[in-house]
């Protein structure tokens, strides 16, 4: 992973799932094992392996607010988190704005923000997010960034909890899993036509529902990894870089594969 990241600058920016995300790369980098689900819960203003909280959380709802960054200055990895509640504002374009006075802009950019764009900005929201995003990657391609990569929205369900659905918002509950999907093949569909690179995340865990925590948005340790592992993968051939374990000596190491373990069970006497 540290050879992977090596002098890398990555950006993640997202919803709550790609928090987890940006948590599981440092996690990887550092430990050999699956992140402890509890790591996955931190937000707001508490740190997190020595991360660095940039912009203090601010608001509620939409005016929610959250920026991370974190340093491993003995490989020049440098990663951070903006969490997003629409895919383009005024608080992205002043992001943006940092980047290009910044004295090192990211070599890697990894978006999503579909979810919130669905289900908290009103009837109009998914006619506006067309617009957005179209001009999110305008924006993200006016900034020359190396290798920028828009990451499909992960399956949600149909059934909620309350903090996720505003109360007046109850009625998108049933439908939202069709607005996400639908979403999703607009942003294929333009990322293919404007050459931008697309993660398929919710393709990847239509499988695994069963790891989806009951609130019906969030995932657990085992799918965070698996989607750490396809980020990393993907990463490997935009980078070409020899993917770990596919050499016939080697095998994948632990910390990409522990995962498997947590779907898969122990065979049985007749299987082996």
């Amino acid at each position: 992973v540290r050879d992977l990241l090596r002098g890398k600058y990555l950006a993640i920016m997202g919803d709550s799932n790609f928090r987890a995300l940006y948590k599981d790369v440092i996690y990887a980098m550092l430990e050999p094992q699956l992140i402890p689900d509890e790591h996955l819960q931190i937000k707001g203003d508490k740190p997190f392996l020595n991360d660095k909280v940039i912009s203090s959380p601010l608001g509620r709802g939409r005016d929610y607010q959250e920026r991370r960054t974190y340093m491993l200055k003995s490989e020049d990895i440098k990663i951070s988190y903006t969490f997003l509640t629409r895919c383009h504002d005024d608080r992205i374009k002043k992001e943006f704005e940092e980047w290009t006075k910044s004295r090192r802009k990211p070599d890697i950019v990894l978006c999503s923000s579909i979810q919130w764009d669905m289900s908290r900005w009103g009837p109009e929201g998914t006619h506006r997010f067309r617009d957005n995003f179209r001009q999110l990657v305008s924006d993200l391609k006016a900034l020359s960034i190396p290798h920028v990569i828009w990451a499909s929205s992960p399956p949600v369900s149909k059934k909620l909890k309350r903090g996720f659905i505003l109360q007046q918002l109850r009625f998108v509950g049933p439908v939202l899993p069709v607005y996400i999907l639908e979403a999703n093949k607009f942003c294929s569909d333009v990322c293919r036509e404007e050459q931008v690179c697309f993660l398929d995340f919710h393709f990847s865990l239509r499988n695994l529902i069963c790891s989806r925590h009951t609130d019906g948005v969030h995932w657990n340790p085992p799918a965070c990894r698996y989607m750490t592992n396809i980020l990393f993968t993907y990463l490997s051939f935009m980078l070409k870089k020899r993917l770990p374990g596919d050499g016939l000596s080697r095998r994948p190491p632990k910390v990409l594969t522990d995962w498997v373990s947590m779907f898969d069970p122990e065979p049985t006497p007749e299987e082996d």
